[in-house]
């Protein structure tokens, strides 16, 4: 996610009235502080953050444990992080957000007669995996399956499992045999787990973009203000 501080002058306008109280070091270094944590607070803000607006505008509920045995709740615990943080030789810094595909899963999803239905955002339409299936493995990892390979190209349908090589699909392959060594390999038992769109992809809207602008443009200064001064009244003190 690219956003600019618009406010840049009135930054550099601060630093430069505490030229005659603090090191040039001191001022960088702290201002590279006040910066970062700017950002943090942009991806936790309970109005505009990264983490709420993926609440508010998905259908994400959480159930069960991904392939890579995260939660929903380590998902969003990680979903985002200041990369890179700004130093005092470069005051500039990013938001990095996960590129991980999700469970479809964790979006609610229904069965039908034909596959399984479901819905990442609140406002978009449904959507549809023909031939799939809930089902819980003998190793109690629950999940939305296949048997056979994803395939982009035909939307959301699966080849079958059997012209298969093992370990091709979308997600995690599964054998009968890797759940109870007592099944031989069998590319029929082969399932793959259904996965959908990633954090990165839900937050790429020009409102979660715009709101996280406002926020950063607002308060950037005012945090750089109150790091500098605090820097100089601790050093009133001695």
């Amino acid at each position: 996610m690219y956003v600019e501080i618009k406010k840049r002058e009135d930054i550099e306008k601060i630093m430069k009235s505490f030229e005659k109280e603090l090191s040039a070091d001191i001022i960088l270094t702290k201002t590279a502080t006040a910066i970062n944590d700017v950002m943090k607070r942009a991806i936790s803000n309970k109005e505009h953050g990264i983490k709420i607006s993926i609440k508010k505008k998905t259908n994400l509920k959480g159930y069960g444990k991904g392939e890579d045995g995260k939660t929903m709740t380590d998902m969003l615990r990680n979903v985002a992080s200041v990369k890179p943080y700004a130093n005092k030789s470069n005051l500039w810094a990013g938001i990095y957000i996960s590129t991980r595909k999700l469970p479809v899963m964790w979006f609610n999803p229904k069965n039908s007669k034909s596959g399984v239905t479901f819905s990442v955002y609140k406002s978009g339409g449904q959507k549809k995996f023909s031939n799939a299936f809930k089902a819980t493995l003998d190793e109690g990892h629950t999940g939305i399956f296949g048997r056979g390979r994803y395939l982009k190209k035909t939307k959301l349908k699966w080849t079958k499992a059997s012209k298969l090589s093992e370990g091709i699909g979308m997600g995690k392959r599964y054998t009968k045999q890797e759940v109870d060594p007592k099944y031989p390999r069998d590319k029929k038992d082969a399932m793959t787990e259904a996965y959908t769109t990633s954090p990165f992809n839900m937050t790429k809207s020009k409102q979660l973009v715009h709101g996280i602008q406002m926020y950063i443009d607002k308060e950037a200064a005012k945090r750089v203000m109150g790091i500098l001064q605090g820097q100089v009244d601790k050093i009133k003190k001695y």
